[in-house]
């Protein structure tokens, strides 16, 4: 007179609840989002031509929408001379990868060239990041 304990639960109502969880399983969220190569292009370019022009890096974030960019240079009130985009940018995870050279002035009055790489991220917010520190 052993028999398993049913709990009320007949085999279709297994596989009911078995369909569910592999429902969702499959409709869980997907991934974050590629960012846009062009976007990307077009916020470094213009967060650049910002620096170039005397802003300050805060003023980025007054935009429609924000862009959020970690420049330490900028921050610490260096001024940039001129740029130079090296590549068209390239996917790199979820983000976009661009190598740009900038021409800076040092605190000796200098001018000072040198590399930077900047991954640039368009979704889900509009963010630029110094790679290479």
């Amino acid at each position: 007179m052993n028999q398993p304990m049913n709990c009320g639960r007949s085999p279709s109502m297994h596989w009911l609840l078995i369909g569910s969880v592999l429902l969702g399983l499959a409709c869980t969220p997907s991934r974050i989002p590629t960012s846009d190569v062009v976007e990307a292009r077009a916020i470094l370019k213009n967060a650049l031509d910002a620096w170039q022009a005397g802003q300050i890096v805060a003023d980025l974030r007054e935009l429609s929408p924000p862009v959020y960019m970690a420049e330490e240079s900028w921050e610490n009130g260096t001024p940039l001379l001129n740029y130079e985009l090296n590549d068209p940018g390239v996917l790199h995870g979820t983000n976009v990868r661009f190598e740009v050279t900038l021409r800076i002035k040092t605190a000796k009055k200098a001018d000072r060239q040198l590399k930077a790489v900047y991954l640039v991220t368009t979704r889900p917010a509009l963010t630029i990041a110094r790679a290479d520190r």
